[in-house]
């Protein structure tokens, strides 16, 4: 019992922790995009720095490359280009309004890796047929938050 409740706290911190570093992430490129009104070019760079950080480390051995095939790199291509369009419309919805309207886009982001995944890999788990109608509560929840965030976008542009 004390493994397990040890797990649940160290799964509880490391939630928390994600929870407040997003806050900054998204808080630091809503500054950003105030003064650089690019959100593609950035959002592409934060991509691209994420490779000139990790080459290095691969090159000197300081982490283990991959070793992927071909087979492996098809594999994972679609999974790849749905993240990074995720990171790319996160950053253009940071720059087209509220930071309550990227929670938005944000929350919705579990509801598409479903969809996407379904329609790209054919990849359904049961637990996801099980409560699919969870998705669609979600999906109205996020729906009708984004109707609010037009109202306040509204507000700002015009």
């Amino acid at each position: 019992m004390a493994g397990s409740e040890a797990s649940n706290t160290k799964i509880i911190f490391f939630f928390l922790l994600w929870y407040a570093l997003n806050v900054v992430y998204n808080d630091t490129n809503k500054t950003v995009l105030k003064v650089l009104d690019l959100p593609w070019t950035i959002s592409a760079l934060q991509l691209g720095l994420g490779l000139l950080y990790i080459t290095p480390l691969w090159v000197t051995g300081l982490r283990k490359a991959p070793k992927l095939g071909f087979s492996d790199i098809m594999a994972i291509t679609p999974v790849a280009l749905i993240h990074a369009a995720g990171q790319c419309v996160t950053v253009a919805s940071l720059g087209a309004g509220s930071i309550a309207f990227v929670n938005v886009v944000k929350s919705l982001e579990p509801f598409f890796n479903v969809v996407f995944g379904a329609l790209l890999m054919n990849d359904v788990l049961p637990w996801q047929v099980r409560h699919a109608p969870h998705f669609y509560i979600r999906l109205e929840f996020c729906l009708l938050k984004l109707q609010n965030c037009a109202g306040l976008l509204s507000q700002t542009i015009g």
